[in-house]
C-alpha cells in the first residue's frame, strides 16, 4: 500500500506538466518521431540521431507516440511528456526499496521510514518534478545515475553475482541516456577508497564491478541502438567524437 501511494504521489505532479511545452520538448519529441520512423522503414543508420545519445527517452517516447491517438504534435508532445512521468515514477519507487535493502542489510531499525521520507522527498522535489514530468534527458538521466549508484552499493553489501549484473544494467542505461552516466565507471575505486581499511572490497570486487559496468555501458547502447547493428565501428567512433545531431 505505501508503495502504492508513493507510485500516485510521484506521478500526479509530473502528469500535469504534459500541457506545457518549454523550447526543447518538441526537439525530443521529434528525435523519438524519427527514431522509430528509422526503425520501422528498416532505415537502421538513420536511428542515429545524436551523441547524447538520449536512447531510452526515445525508445520509451516513441512507443508513447505510437499507442496515443493524437498525432499532431503538441499530441506527440504530451504522449512523451507522459511516458517520461511514468518513467520517472517507477525509477522513484525502485529507489526507494534500493535505499530500504540497502539500511536493512546494515541493520537499520528505521529503514523502512527512512526510505519512504527519501521517496517523498525526491518525488515532490520541484526540480524534479519540472525535469521529470517533461520529456528530455536531464531529468531521466539523474534518476538512472540515483538508481545505478545504489545498485552498486547494494552490490558492495551483498557482493552476490546477481546484483552486479543489475549493477552493470543500470549503469548501461544511464549512459544510454545522456553521457554524464559514464561517472558511474569509476565509482567502485571511489566507494573502495570510502570504505574503513578493515572492511574494504578485495582488488579483485573493484576490477570485476569496473569490468561489468564497462560492458553493462556498450552491450545496451549496443542493444538500444539500432545503427550499431549494421555498422557498430562507425557509430562507436561517431559516439567517440561526438559527431553532431541530426537535427542541428
Amino acid at each position: 500500500m505505501a508503495a502504492l501511494g508513493l507510485l500516485v504521489v510521484a506521478l500526479v505532479p509530473r502528469w500535469q506538466l504534459a500541457g506545457e511545452v518549454p523550447a526543447s520538448q518538441p526537439q525530443w519529441a521529434l528525435r523519438a518521431q524519427w527514431f522509430w520512423q528509422a526503425l520501422e522503414s528498416g532505415a537502421l543508420h538513420d536511428t542515429y540521431i545524436a551523441p547524447h545519445p538520449g536512447l531510452t527517452v526515445m525508445w520509451y517516447a516513441g512507443a508513447a507516440q505510437h499507442l496515443g491517438a493524437d498525432a499532431t504534435r503538441l499530441g506527440r508532445v504530451v504522449a512523451s511528456s507522459r511516458a517520461s512521468a511514468v518513467v520517472a515514477a517507477l525509477l522513484i519507487l525502485l529507489a526507494v526499496w534500493l535505499v530500504r535493502r540497502i539500511l536493512t542489510l546494515d541493520r537499520n531499525d528505521e529503514a523502512g521510514a527512512i526510505a519512504v521520507l527519501f521517496g517523498l522527498l525526491l518525488a515532490l522535489d520541484p526540480l524534479s518534478i519540472q525535469m521529470t514530468g517533461l520529456i528530455g534527458l536531464d531529468g531521466p538521466v539523474a534518476l538512472m545515475i540515483l538508481v545505478a549508484f545504489l545498485t552498486i552499493v547494494l552490490h558492495l553489501r551483498e557482493g552476490r553475482r546477481t546484483t552486479l549484473w543489475i549493477a552493470g544494467l543500470a549503469t548501461g542505461l544511464a549512459v544510454a541516456t545522456k553521457v554524464p552516466g559514464l561517472l558511474l565507471l569509476p565509482l567502485p575505486f571511489v566507494l573502495w577508497l570510502g570504505e574503513p581499511r578493515a572492511d574494504r572490497p578485495s582488488g579483485r570486487w573493484v576490477w570485476s564491478t569496473f569490468a561489468v559496468l564497462v560492458a553493462g555501458a556498450v552491450v545496451v547502447i549496443w542493444v538500444l541502438l539500432p545503427a550499431a547493428w549494421a555498422d557498430p565501428l562507425r557509430i562507436g567512433k561517431d559516439l567517440l567524437v561526438g559527431k553532431g545531431p541530426r537535427d542541428e
